[in-house]
This record gives C-alpha cells, structure tokens and sequence, in this order.
C-alpha cells in the first residue's frame, strides 16, 4: 500500500494487524530478512535514510568508494543507528555517520541490516 508508519501509530497498528491476519490465513509466517543496500552519500549528508523497514539490527556497514584506497569495513564507533519509537519498541530508521568520515570524501556505503516485522502471537 506504500503507508509509512514510523510517526503514525493508527497505520502502524493497522498494518501489524492485517500482517497477523495475512499470516493466519495463508498458515505462514513472515520472516525477518537480511537486507544489502548501498546508499550513495550526496554534499556530505551523513545522515542515511535505510530503505527497508523496521530495521532490527544492523550487521555491517562498508565504505564502498569503488577501488579507491580508502574502501573497507566502518567500524561500528564511526556510526550510529537513529532510533524511533513504536509499539514497545525500538525501530532504526536512518544510520547516522561520524562527522570525522568526512576527510575520506565517502562516496557511498553499503549496509548489510535485518529488517521486518517480530510477529507475537500473544500482543
């Protein structure tokens, strides 16, 4: 449906609702997934919006400067997950970087996260 519910919790309810009601139905469960995106860094905006949604845990994150010395693993003291409130719980919306990445004229970086919804059949 293209909704959005990191601010709105009357969406978000609806969705987690109709995600139980889908999984009853169809005798399945929706798994969480791993997910890879790589998110371009435009004029030093060094706050990334991720893609998929709820992200439960990130897993890594690379500088992807495309064979340039500087590629490789950002440790996780260089960024930090930006976190929201929902129902109960702690969702990542955006990953934040380190203002001191900055002298290595990052062109994208690559993120390897968990996103989906935790299904709980007692809510």
């Amino acid at each position: 449906m293209g909704i959005d519910d990191r601010d709105d919790k009357t969406a978000r309810f609806c969705l987690v609702t109709a995600t139980l009601t889908i999984e009853e139905y169809c005798k399945r469960k929706f798994l969480r997934k791993q997910y890879f995106e790589t998110i371009p860094i435009i004029n030093d905006y060094f706050v990334l919006p991720l893609r998929e949604y709820p992200v439960r845990e990130i897993l890594l994150v690379c500088n992807e400067n495309f064979g340039m010395k500087n590629e490789g693993i950002i440790e996780p003291e260089f960024y930090r997950p930006m976190i929201g409130n929902g129902y109960n719980e702690e969702i990542i919306l955006e990953l934040l970087l380190s203002p001191s990445l900055k002298p290595y004229q990052l062109k994208a970086i690559k993120v390897n996260y968990i996103a989906g919804y935790v299904v709980n059949p007692h809510p």
